[in-house]
């Protein structure tokens, strides 16, 4: 498509002069919580923390606490999103379990167990069908984690 330039008019828009809006931008919050995630990796009830990105090759921007001996994990911290409406929005989630004792660690090795993946609009788009604003996806090491999105 070729840019206009000067006083140059695009003659085949039917909008009679006016510019489309922007989808208006919605405000989230997404948490996330583990289910039945593998004790075989530890051996142990496993302290896991989850860490989120917006850009698949990127270093994380966010991350959750570590949750404490738990297979069934609820993170308490939450990511903040600016979504515009019917657009595609992916955000990476790694999942994290410590290696040996976290809690007396002040810097704890961490063993990446998987990634999952959420498209915010799959999540948002549709009350009908997922009323609970709630997408769950599964690791190939065992578990599933699940996102919630909440409007704010």
């Amino acid at each position: 498509m070729a840019s206009l330039r000067n006083n140059d008019t695009d003659h085949s828009d039917d909008s009679d002069g006016e510019e489309a809006l922007p989808a208006p931008k919605n405000k989230f919050r997404l948490f996330l919580r583990g289910r039945d995630i593998a004790k075989s990796i530890t051996g142990r009830q496993p302290d896991t923390k989850c860490r989120i990105s917006l850009d698949p090759g990127a270093p994380s921007k966010y991350e959750t606490e570590i949750v404490y001996n738990s297979s069934n994990p609820v993170f308490t911290k939450s990511l903040p999103l600016d979504y515009e409406s019917g657009s595609q929005l992916l955000i990476y989630v790694d999942i994290y379990v410590c290696k040996g004792k976290c809690k007396t660690n002040s810097s704890p090795e961490l063993e990446c167990i998987g990634r999952v993946t959420f498209d915010v609009k799959d999540i948002v788009s549709n009350p009908t069908k997922n009323p609970t604003k709630t997408k769950a996806s599964r690791l190939r090491k065992g578990g599933t984690i699940y996102a919630y999105i909440e409007q704010v």
